[in-house]
């Protein structure tokens, strides 16, 4: 019996009295000085951005759908001021009590700018593949129906998937209420965290946007005369966009997959009435990919 309890004690980890000197720099630097500056940067560029493309010349569906995607991403990285704010001011109250709200935020405004990531890229693979279709889809239903289209479903998705969070923040219903049993309370948050975020907004939204744009690289080789320029020109803007969404979603992906994996000696460790804890690696690993996440909405303006 004591073997196996050291067994499931080792699956388990070990508190650390004191944050350790790596997680601590860490920490300073990726959630306090870089998020703070790409904070400045990324804000700037996506006003300028969005003062851009509400030109009447560069009036169209495209445009005006990446306007949404960059105010979504001003949220993105301005809720993450309050991650900055909480790293160089830990003990502030102001911060300490915003910080549930800024991150339930966050959570929703990440989604949405995945998802309005797939919407524009099938916007320009319908017009780039399907060119005759698309010109007389905008034709019949109007520039302003196809965008709130495109818009509606991502907000509502959005939102839905982030429902448990909300009603957490709202103290509205919690899954602690619903499932009063605690080993039932950790399988399905682990399980409703499998799905949401990594299902829908990592590894579905990777192959999907894989598939898109490789479509849409076969369809600008075959190009016709109804492909006019600058349909190819903004599709090529929505591949560079993908590329960067993509090269930056591995990492996460990769630890999303990792955490899946312990799965199993969580769920033994709280059925063995032993808590798991985190190692300062993995929180290390954490702040890293979360401010991957907040660069990316930083550079799609670019």
């Amino acid at each position: 019996f004591t073997s196996t309890r050291g067994l499931i004690v080792s699956k388990c980890g070990q508190p650390e009295e004191d944050e350790s000197e790596m997680l601590a720099m860490t920490k300073f630097l990726v959630s306090g000085v870089f998020t703070s500056m790409t904070v400045f940067m990324g804000t700037i560029g996506n006003i300028l951005s969005i003062i851009t493309l509400l030109h009447k010349k560069m009036r169209n569906v495209f445009n005006h759908l990446l306007v949404a995607m960059c105010m979504v991403d001003l949220l993105v990285i301005l809720t993450n001021l309050v991650t900055a704010g909480r790293t160089f001011l830990p003990n502030n109250l102001l911060f300490i009590k915003i910080a549930p709200w800024s991150d339930g935020f966050c959570h929703i405004s990440v989604s949405a700018s995945v998802f309005l990531t797939i919407a524009i890229t099938m916007e320009r693979y319908y017009a780039v593949c399907f060119p005759h279709t698309y010109q007389s889809r905008l034709a019949g239903k109007g520039h302003w129906c196809i965008i709130i289209s495109y818009i509606f479903p991502v907000f509502f998705t959005a939102i839905l998937f982030n429902l448990p969070k909300i009603l957490q923040l709202t103290r509205i219903v919690s899954l602690a209420h619903i499932f009063p049993d605690r080993g039932s309370y950790i399988k399905i948050g682990i399980i409703s965290q499998v799905f949401h975020p990594l299902a829908t907004t990592c590894l579905i939204p990777i192959l999907m946007l894989s598939f898109l744009n490789l479509s849409i690289l076969k369809g600008s080789k075959k190009k016709s005369r109804s492909t006019s320029r600058m349909d190819l020109s903004m599709a090529r803007t929505m591949m560079t966009i993908v590329t960067v969404f993509i090269i930056l979603s591995i990492p996460k992906m990769v630890l999303a997959l990792y955490e899946v994996s312990t799965i199993p000696d969580i769920v033994e460790c709280y059925e063995s009435s032993c808590y798991y804890y985190l190692s300062s690696k993995r929180w290390a690993m954490d702040i890293l990919i979360r401010y991957l996440v907040m660069l990316n909405s930083s550079i799609n303006f670019i």
